[in-house]
């Protein structure tokens, strides 16, 4: 009998209560298609979702330690690792997440010294280059954070000497600009 295929689901650190992550249900349809599923430890827990939910009696479905997430054949995460844990992707793996290769040149100088495959999810695109993965909300809610932070360290309180508010216009285009 041949080895399994291996796919591997980090959790996603980026955030303080980061609520993201595949779905039990998700883990199921991979194993009955023939993949063996590692999942690290507190996966899914924010989701309020725990191992048991995503194991289900699969005897195809296993925790594991961060680290060891890693090294499967794929690595499943929405949420681009940070820059560090790419070197503890296994050489010749398969990374599935949003990679962002046009503003981040080191991923990709880091993927192909390891010679991992990868397939950057922001760039699955339609016929007419529309992305279809994509979270623009989120994007433009980023983009007001990063805006509001900056305002903050000139402005304390964002509020005009005489008390009132500041009214700021904000322009945007394109889908974030929705």
């Amino acid at each position: 009998m041949s080895k399994k295929i291996s796919v591997g689901f980090p959790i996603m650190r980026e955030e303080p209560g980061e609520k993201r992550g595949f779905l039990p249900d998700f883990a199921q349809k991979l194993t009955e298609i023939g993949f063996e599923v590692f999942i690290e430890e507190g996966y899914g827990n924010s989701l309020d979702f725990y191992f048991d939910n995503y194991k289900n009696d699969n005897p195809s479905i296993h925790p594991l330690e961060r680290e060891e997430i890693f090294k499967q054949d794929y690595v499943l995460i929405l949420r681009s690792p940070h820059d560090s844990e790419f070197a503890l992707l296994g050489k010749d793996s398969c990374l599935i997440s949003m990679l962002h290769y046009p503003t981040r040149p080191l991923r990709q100088k880091i993927m192909r010294k390891k010679n991992v495959q990868a397939i950057s999810l922001d760039g699955i695109a339609n016929d007419f280059n529309v992305r279809l993965v994509e979270n623009m909300k989120s994007v433009a809610w980023n983009g007001l954070e990063a805006a509001y932070t900056q305002f903050e360290k000139h402005i304390p309180n964002l509020t005009r000497e005489n008390g009132s508010p500041w009214r700021v216009l904000i322009l945007g285009t394109g889908m974030v600009g929705k």
